[in-house]
């Protein structure tokens, strides 16, 4: 079972009840309901009741606001977390966007590399790769795909941590926003999902054994600190179906790579039925839908309206568990410790996780220190802040 870190993350672990439904502090504040349509007039009517959302954006909680501000107030049966998972080349965002639009959640799509690599006033630093050496290159997909070899594709794993990282930092935020808002949140891929692409790639031979080993201590030692979605929704096909799908969208750099092969899209398949699924079935809904087959929606928000994501059930007693605060533990905290002015906690824990001497493609020699000094960290991307333009002079 995982370990969540609620008050505070090095002094008082979790307490997981394995005890029957307990009338806690969630539970006691919010109906025992699955998801409802917004366009249902006794759902609408109860909505308007909630307390308002908090601006959680522009003014963080602050510590004294946690005994005052009370978190439960806003909660409704849809405040619920949904994550759209599937193999590459099946379509999720049109899913999710569906799912959001009828049970009036926020929709956040799934994390993109450019999110990553452009920065503010839109500095690529990608554009740094033709002056510096492989090692030192941002490697992004398009050169994932494209590497003839597998082996000469390693130093993506420095790409694969940072993304991963980036990944955590929008789920903390997901979390973050539904329990100031009330607004359930349906998300494509979540930060637990990484783990799919990581494996895969070392099967392919793209990470090495140290890289990968490395890679699997960041994960397994921060997923623990984040709460499981109620809900996983796998939108299923066959490794065929992806292919074919693949080629329709058409990027060259996909479509004619060495390793974007069907048994790579088997390798996700298998490592989603065999480790994120297995992790989270005492802990989460999951569902899974058939995209070889017209989607019915109505069929499928039917399906939804039907499952309840509030627990613990009977003979289910973690179900959704962590969604409810340890006994003793305001809510209100561990909100506050999800909100902005917590982030130095949530760094830390990445900052812990040295990084082994004997990684070769995640560690400089003298040569490549210099051209991160000289390249990397000129480019404006690196050299000013997220909105100061060096051509006016001006935030």
């Amino acid at each position: 079972m995982r370990i969540l870190l609620w008050a505070n993350r090095n002094i008082v672990p979790c307490l997981k009840r394995t005890v029957g439904p307990v009338n806690g502090l969630f539970k006691s504040n919010v109906p025992a309901a699955s998801l409802t349509s917004i366009s249902d007039p006794e759902y609408a009517s109860r909505r308007k009741s909630r307390m308002a959302p908090y601006s959680y954006e522009t003014k963080p909680l602050r510590y004294p606001q946690i005994f005052t501000n009370k978190t439960v107030n806003r909660l409704d049966e849809n405040s619920k977390l949904i994550v759209i998972e599937g193999n590459v080349g099946v379509e999720k965002e049109e899913f999710g966007r569906k799912v959001a639009e009828e049970f009036g959640m926020k929709f956040i799509p799934e994390f993109t590399e450019e999110e990553y690599f452009i920065k503010g006033q839109g500095y690529d630093i990608r554009q740094t790769n033709e002056q510096v050496s492989d090692k030192v290159k941002f490697w992004d997909m398009e050169m994932l795909y494209t590497s003839k070899n597998p082996k000469d594709a390693r130093h993506f794993l420095r790409t694969q941590l940072e993304l991963y990282q980036e990944k955590f930092e929008r789920y903390r935020e997901a979390v973050s926003h539904i329990w100031n808002t009330g607004q359930g949140v349906v998300m494509i891929r979540s930060v637990f999902s990484d783990l799919v692409f990581a494996k895969a790639l070392r099967k392919s031979g793209v990470f090495t054994a140290k890289g990968f080993q490395h890679y699997s201590r960041v994960y397994y030692n921060t997923q623990v600190e984040l709460i499981s979605p109620h809900l996983f929704i796998y939108l299923d096909a066959p490794t065929q179906y992806c292919m074919e799908q693949i080629k329709k969208r058409g990027r060259p750099w996909e479509v004619n790579s060495t390793i974007l092969t069907e048994k790579f899209l088997g390798d996700i398949e298998n490592v989603y039925q065999s480790d994120i699924f297995p992790q989270f079935k005492d802990l989460s809904e999951i569902k899974t839908y058939d995209m070889t087959s017209p989607l019915d929606f109505e069929l499928i928000f039917e399906d939804l309206n039907e499952t309840s994501l509030d627990g613990p059930r009977v003979n289910e007693d973690t179900k959704f568990i962590e969604w409810e605060p340890p006994l003793g533990i305001d809510m209100n905290l561990i909100r506050y410790q999800y909100g902005k002015n917590y982030n130095w906690n949530w760094n830390k824990i990445f900052e812990e996780i040295n990084t082994p001497e004997d990684i070769d493609e995640l560690n400089y020699d003298s040569n490549e220190v210099e051209e991160v000094e000289t390249i990397l960290m000129e480019h404006p991307g690196h050299k000013y802040e997220q909105y100061y333009n060096p051509e006016t002079q001006r935030y």
